[in-house]
């Protein structure tokens, strides 16, 4: 979704097709490729501090409802970070996209892995501190994996999608039997 005439104007204008160019010392090259690293520093903050406002937000209405905030806001960050200006369809879908990735992450439970970082719990700190970090990383993957077939270009068919929906239940199966049975990390409240 994301253009790539863009990006290769981007190489030209940069000089990124003229190797020798960084070897005749080009400072104009220099320069652009500092300012192309900060538009993308930028970039990278904005989308994290508006995913983070909506994850402030997401409390008002919690489970998977409200995590559909701090996707959206994410979704419309990065379409006004790295998107086609022209194309306000690209920011919709894009928004929709990753509303819909990161609410699949709002079933996952981190009460009470939160009261672990806090010690309130019979599990300590550090066991909390990884289990934010994983139930975190769900989060973010779920959201990865929306945003990569949003913005790969590919048209994918319901098989192929079936298929890596298998894939990926049979490895959180798998991952689920690894870590809760066979090395006792309970990271939620036990579900009747």
């Amino acid at each position: 979704m994301l253009s790539q005439a863009g990006l290769e104007k981007a190489k030209v204008h940069r000089g990124a097709t003229d190797p020798d160019s960084w070897r005749r010392g080009d400072i104009l090259n220099l320069a652009l490729s500092y300012r192309s690293m900060l538009d993308l520093a930028v970039g990278v903050i904005l989308v994290a501090l508006a995913t983070s406002l909506g994850w402030g937000m997401r409390g008002e209405w919690g489970h998977w409802w409200g995590a559909t905030v701090p996707g959206a806001l994410c979704g419309m960050t990065l379409w006004l970070s790295y998107g086609e200006a022209q194309d306000v369809w690209q920011m919709v879908v894009l928004a929709a996209v990753m509303a819909a990735s990161i609410s699949l992450g709002g079933v996952l439970s981190y009460g009470k892995i939160v009261g672990y970082v806090k010690g309130q719990h019979e599990r300590s700190p550090s066991f909390g501190l990884f289990g934010l970090f994983l139930v975190g990383g769900l989060w973010g993957f779920f959201g990865g994996v929306g945003l990569g077939l949003a913005t790969s270009g590919l048209s994918y068919g319901v098989g192929d999608l079936a298929l890596w929906g298998t894939i990926a239940f049979t490895g959180a199966y798998r991952a689920n039997k690894l870590l809760v049975l066979g090395l006792d990390l309970h990271l939620g409240p036990h579900r009747h």
